[in-house]
């Protein structure tokens, strides 16, 4: 007997596709919560107040995708902040803002907000090692430096926000993923061919 394989739809395929665009980037090493949904609790930390669907409920791929972009906006800043041209500093500028208020979200669910990748090297999310790396250079080369990962950390921070503005479940999480998506391609815009080399 010939078993009949069920067909996705193209809107089941897309989104199927963005799941694994996120998980394929945010669980290439294991993360310590992101295998279970949360459910609410009292922060343990005080800090700016979440949205009430933040403080309702977050799912895994909510998890995922913060606990993922918090170290890699983390970097960037570090990064940026070694470099001569206050240009490329400028590219992240608003990145400080994002952490405080990916952080209240994670918070108001229960959960850590710290660095849960430290150490890890992924695409855009850089570690102490390269960090020291670029800290080493002379200034010319370190500004050429900073611009190229700055271009991996964008580029990677639009991919993994599209794919979290898909297949998010909280809705706040959700509209997040949909702004952070949207600033990295105007960063990314802003960040010339050419920036840091001066």
């Amino acid at each position: 007997m010939r078993i009949q394989r069920p067909v996705l739809s193209p809107a089941a395929a897309r989104r199927l596709a963005a799941v694994g665009v996120l998980v394929a980037t945010a669980v290439a090493v294991p993360l310590t919560v992101a295998t279970t949904s949360s459910r609410p609790a009292t922060p343990a930390v005080a800090g700016p107040a979440p949205t009430a669907s933040a403080a309702a409920y977050l799912g895994a791929t909510d998890i995922a995708y913060l606990q993922l972009m918090i170290p890699m906006d983390v970097g960037a800043v570090r990064l940026a902040a070694l470099a001569q041209d206050p240009a490329l500093a400028a590219v992240v500028a608003d990145h400080p803002a994002e952490l405080a208020r990916m952080r209240a979200l994670l918070r108001a669910a229960g959960l850590p907000d710290g660095d849960l990748h430290d150490g890890h090297e992924l695409p855009g999310l850089f570690s102490e090692r390269q960090i020291d790396e670029v800290a080493a250079l002379s200034p010319p080369a370190r500004d050429a430096r900073v611009a190229d990962l700055l271009r991996e950390h964008l580029t990677q921070g639009e991919r993994v926000s599209a794919s979290a503005a898909e297949v998010a479940e909280d809705p706040a999480v959700r509209a997040l993923a949909v702004e952070l998506g949207a600033a990295r391609t105007s960063e990314l815009a802003r960040l010339k061919p050419g920036l840091g080399s001066g």
